[in-house]
């Protein structure tokens, strides 16, 4: 038996940057998806968030990405500063 399943392109890139289902159920940490420079924190420690809200406001390839909740959490802290040039995978944000 075959069980095949179907992904577009946007779910295949989603899960080699770490953004799938999973990583939304084991909110631990938010990762940087790629290298950047920090431009504003829209959330200080002790903030609870839900699934959506803005975070983090990384400038990459001259654009200005948003970073959102990928589920409920409270922030513990936060790793990176204001400025702050970023590589791939580097963790901004810790959650409780």
């Amino acid at each position: 038996r075959y069980s095949p399943t179907v992904k577009s392109e946007t779910d295949l890139m989603l899960e080699r940057l770490g953004l799938n289902i999973k990583a939304k159920k084991e909110l631990k940490e938010l990762k940087a998806p790629m290298p950047g420079l920090v431009l504003e924190f829209r959330v200080v420690p002790g903030d609870k968030v839900v699934e959506g809200d803005a975070l983090v406001v990384l400038e990459a390839m001259k654009m200005e990405n948003i970073l959102k909740s990928p589920g409920e959490a409270t922030v513990k802290s936060i790793e990176v500063t204001k400025g702050q040039a970023i590589e791939k995978n580097q963790v901004l944000i810790t959650f409780e």
